[in-house]
């Protein structure tokens, strides 16, 4: 990430008076996380879902009975295993 990245931006987030503003970043890359945090260093580190959970969370989106019947425990089981446990990508 180049050093003056938040200098070619900055202009897009204007400091109004009185006015509280906040940016969230998400990235899967430590190093950007790192680098676009306040000065805290505040980083939430988010965590993939258990097969179980990813099954039941696909399950509801897809309108598919929890657990899934034996024609479509293969079906999730696939997309589970191609989305990672991430979350918005099992609900899109």
């Amino acid at each position: 990430m180049r050093e003056d990245f938040w200098v070619d931006i900055k202009d897009a987030f204007p400091v109004i008076p009185g006015v509280d503003s906040r940016v969230l970043v998400t990235t899967a890359r430590q190093t950007i996380a790192m680098k676009s945090s306040s000065r805290d260093g505040h980083v939430y580190v988010m965590r993939t879902l258990a097969d179980d959970h990813s099954r039941q969370l696909f399950c509801e989106e897809a309108s598919l009975v929890y657990p899934p019947s034996v024609g479509d425990t293969k079906l999730s089981s696939e997309v589970i295993k191609r989305c990672d446990g991430l979350p918005l990508a099992l609900v899109t």
